[in-house]
């Protein structure tokens, strides 16, 4: 196998939400990341809201902290305040309040296009990580030393 054009410590395919948190993950840990996405970034980003939201625990909010995204996450989402569970038609069930634990609520329900915009936004200040979007891959190859994926439109990473 013969070298890449172009080199990354990490590839990652597909740029929605946990792709997105993977590349700035590893980018902000000094990797040099490959981000490919099928569509157009900007197409990904116009559409105001798919319909779909995240739920996030207050530890996961805590980690996005870390990525720079954390206070997005608390400014433009709903809180979890209360949390029942129950079994069908059980009458007994377990009732979770965050002011039991803590002043914090015990997590957060994001729009996944406010999710995705926020992320991209984060990823387009780090220097490590290249966004190739509207790529499509053909084929990933490995050896002992490296891997390579090539993308359908020729150029290999």
């Amino acid at each position: 196998m013969t070298r890449p054009e172009e080199n990354f410590d990490a590839i990652v395919i597909g740029a929605g939400v946990a792709g997105a948190t993977l590349a700035l993950d590893l980018g902000k840990a000094g990797f040099a990341v490959a981000l490919l996405e099928s569509q157009p970034i900007n197409a990904l980003l116009e559409r105001a809201s798919d319909g779909r939201t995240t739920a996030l625990g207050l530890g996961n909010v805590q980690y996005y902290d870390r990525l720079g995204i954390g206070e997005v996450i608390r400014d433009q989402s709903g809180t979890i305040d209360e949390i029942r569970i129950a079994d069908e038609d059980s009458p007994a069930y377990l009732h979770y309040h965050h002011e039991l634990v803590s002043e914090d609520p015990m997590g957060f329900v994001l729009e996944n296009g406010v999710f995705r915009k926020a992320l991209m936004d984060e990823i387009a200040k780090e220097k490590t990580i290249e966004i190739f979007d509207n790529v499509q891959w053909k084929s990933i190859k490995q050896d002992s030393h490296f891997a390579q994926v090539a993308l359908k439109d020729g150029r290999a990473l």
